[in-house]
């Protein structure tokens, strides 16, 4: 995670899930973009392409990206944010 707004995103988010509060969707979302638009710079603009670990880092952040909006998405829904 070497850009700063998807790490300062991803823990604020990850914080505001462990305080309960409803900002933390937002954040989380905001970070799941960035994640995004690294790996498109990573893969498509760079030479990361032939890196198998490269790949597989960035795609393990994805998933925990996606699956942190998820959770946030549906504690949003079931009322455990404030």
């Amino acid at each position: 995670l070497a850009n700063p707004l998807v790490r300062n995103a991803l823990l604020a988010g990850s914080l505001g899930l462990i305080l309960r509060r409803r900002w933390a969707t937002p954040l989380l979302i905001v970070s799941l973009l960035a994640v995004i638009a690294q790996d498109i710079s990573l893969f498509v603009l760079g030479s990361a392409a032939a890196d198998p670990i490269a790949m597989t880092l960035q795609g393990l952040v994805l998933l925990i990206a996606i699956g942190l909006v998820l959770l946030a998405r549906k504690a949003s829904r079931l009322g455990w944010l404030r």
